[in-house]
């Protein structure tokens, strides 16, 4: 079994979900990873069944608006084309799973300080009380 990493920031009030989403992309992130978009169904609930399309097939507003306005969103999302995971968001967190081309210290150990970078901007938008890195190899 390989090694796992995420970063999880409680926000400090609700938000939008989809709100969060497009604040991720106005601040650099994308869902195109290599003509891929990796998301999770609206009513996927608990079993995480990731779903695959092709980027130029896939749709984000019908997308987005098969959420309810709180729904949970996951999708996964890569920062300049270069790095990232799967995103799942809530009204009351923001949950990254690092798995795309994982930015590393040395060994397998992500330098956690570029992600953290990398979400800054769209934390202090919403407003945040917590921020945890976990990395398990």
């Amino acid at each position: 079994m390989g090694s796992q990493a995420s970063v999880d920031v409680s926000l400090s009030r609700p938000c939008s979900p989809k709100d969060i989403v497009m604040a991720l992309l106005d601040s650099g992130w994308s869902f195109d990873f290599e003509g891929d978009v990796l998301f999770l169904l609206s009513s996927d609930i608990d079993s995480y069944d990731w779903q695959k399309e092709y980027a130029e097939h896939f749709n984000l507003k019908e997308f987005l608006d098969s959420h309810s306005p709180f729904g949970r969103i996951g999708i996964a999302m890569v920062f300049d084309g270069r790095f990232g995971g799967e995103f799942l968001i809530s009204r009351d967190c923001i949950s990254l799973s690092i798995s795309i081309n994982r930015i590393c210290v040395f060994g397998t150990v992500p330098d956690f300080t570029e992600y953290v970078f990398r979400l800054k901007e769209v934390v202090s938008g919403f407003g945040f009380s917590d921020i945890r890195c976990e990395y398990v190899s």
